[in-house]
């Protein structure tokens, strides 16, 4: 796992975007169809559930999606990379687009 990706880093966070796409993939299924509040619901329940995890759970939960990452064909990790990078790229644009209009928001 790339040093600068590493989970609890400087942002707090629980998973590196690697991981957060496994997530995402294991839980992508459960908004289908629901209107925009429900979904926005759900994911403050499943923000709201990781955040309640303990330490055992939460390196568990790791572990189970670090393993479920690794077993991927080199061609999709390359191919989910890119796109994490893409996103990462369009947010930084997006920030220094903010910026110079004088707003800060993400």
């Amino acid at each position: 796992m790339p040093e600068k990706h590493k989970a609890g880093g400087a942002k707090g966070r629980l998973l590196t975007p690697e991981l957060q796409v496994i997530w995402r993939k294991e839980h992508q299924g459960e908004a289908e169809g629901k209107s925009p509040e429900e979904k926005k619901a759900l994911r403050q329940k499943q923000m709201e559930k990781l955040a309640a995890m303990s330490d055992s759970e939460r390196t568990s939960l790791r572990d189970q999606l670090q393993a479920k990452w690794n077993a991927l064909p080199a061609g999709k990790k390359k191919k989910l990379e890119q796109k994490i990078s893409e996103r990462r790229a369009a947010k930084k644009e997006k920030k220094k687009k903010n910026h110079a209009r004088g707003g800060n928001k993400d």
